[in-house]
């Protein structure tokens, strides 16, 4: 377990001193515009450090962009094949951890059960659509 926390801490702190570096050296440049259209809520998180109330929602600044690129990357590389043995280490560990933690006895849930109990806890309401018959209404009052 020390193992991990030295490891998490290592990745915490390296990762805390990289943001400070981009974040004072590029404070305030933009750094490419998305290809798609976002709303103005988004306009706090993808420019942070630029103090303009014109520039589209579009354009990111570089901090944002770290972010988001240090957020989404590692799953690209998992699905790109680079994080196999990233995976593998954290299956390991997973393994190790579940294998320090005592078990609580009893028998696994049945999913037969669990469905049971979930089918009975469904309840379909029946709702009656405004538009239904709508054609009809739309030509009686115009005919």
């Amino acid at each position: 377990m020390m193992g991990m926390l030295r490891g998490s801490m290592g990745n915490m702190v390296s990762q805390f001193l990289l943001m400070q570096f981009v974040q004072f050296f590029f404070a305030g440049l933009i750094l490419m515009k998305l290809p798609f259209p976002l709303t103005t809520s988004f306009k706090q998180m993808v420019q942070s450090g630029v103090n303009t109330d014109e520039l589209d929602v579009r354009w990111v600044s570089a901090v944002s962009f770290y972010l988001i690129a240090n957020l989404g990357l590692p799953s690209v590389f998992n699905v790109a094949g680079f994080g196999e043995d990233q995976q593998a280490q954290g299956a390991m560990d997973q393994n190790q951890m579940m294998g320090m933690m005592p078990s609580l006895g009893g028998s696994p849930p049945q999913p037969e059960k669990i469905m049971e109990q979930e089918a009975k806890d469904v309840q379909i309401i029946h709702h009656q659509w405004c538009l239904d018959g709508v054609e009809d209404r739309v030509l009686k009052m115009y005919a």
